[in-house]
């Protein structure tokens, strides 16, 4: 639940009340085991918070293999009337996503799991998503990943009691360390 509320402030951040879109795409280069989850959690953390947010589904609400999809429009005007638009589209791997979506975006939020290895059809799939989003950003969000996975890039994370911080030196041969 804490980390939702750090994915969904980061992603806030680059809300801009001057546009008439607010559009957030989710990605996942591979298909995950539950695709949704991340949009579900972001879309109910924003509604108590009186923020209009809705969520939209490849092959649920839209069709990712349509002309509609492709070339068209029309999804603006359904989004427009939301505070925040959650666009979970259909992995990388299955489908594109056109342009539109992409440059429209005020973030794109790309989905790894921790328990996949990230191949070299993965990488060619960010590069691109990469260079076709242009000056839009891209905040990578790590799945299914233990707590002490993702200590090994962030360092020790809370609560800061005196065992967890004496365990984590001790895994990280900290002990002779000054600080």
């Amino acid at each position: 639940q804490k980390i939702v509320h750090v994915i969904a402030n980061h992603i806030y951040g680059f809300y801009n009340p001057d546009r008439a879109l607010h559009l957030v795409n989710i990605v996942s280069l591979a298909p995950l085991q539950e695709p949704n989850r991340v949009t579900e959690m972001l879309a109910s953390y924003w509604a108590p918070l009186g923020l209009q947010a809705k969520a939209f589904y490849a092959d649920m609400d839209f069709k990712s293999d349509v002309r509609d999809y492709l070339v068209g429009q029309a999804w603006k005007a359904e989004m427009e009337g939301y505070d925040i638009s959650l666009v979970q589209h259909a992995p990388l791997t299955v489908a594109s996503i056109p342009r539109t979506f992409l440059h429209e975006a005020m973030v794109t939020l790309v989905l790894l799991d921790a328990n996949s290895v990230f191949n070299t059809e993965e990488e060619m799939l960010m590069n691109s998503l990469k260079e076709r989003v242009g000056d839009k950003p891209i905040v990578i969000c790590l799945i299914n990943a233990e707590r002490y996975v993702i200590e090994e890039f962030t360092g020790l994370l809370p609560p800061y009691t005196f065992l967890r911080r004496l365990g984590y030196r001790l895994m990280h041969f900290g002990l002779t360390a000054r600080g």
